[in-house]
């Protein structure tokens, strides 16, 4: 299986938090959650908004290497 393939079907969760090298994209890539998952989840919305400035300062980490 490609690892494009694999990252169709794996979960956001186990993705996010690592700079993933995908050759059929030819960039980087970081898996985040999307903002409105951030919004809509409730009782959880601070952990959720944690784990996307997370995953933003990694991306703006690598982009100034």
């Amino acid at each position: 299986m490609s690892r494009g393939r694999e990252l169709e079907s794996a979960r956001v969760g186990k993705l996010r938090g690592s700079v993933l090298e995908v050759a059929e994209v030819g960039v980087p890539v970081v898996v985040t959650l999307h903002p409105s998952a951030v919004l809509r989840a409730g009782d959880r919305r601070a952990e959720r908004r944690a784990e996307l400035v997370d995953d933003l300062t990694l991306v703006r980490e690598h982009i100034a290497r």
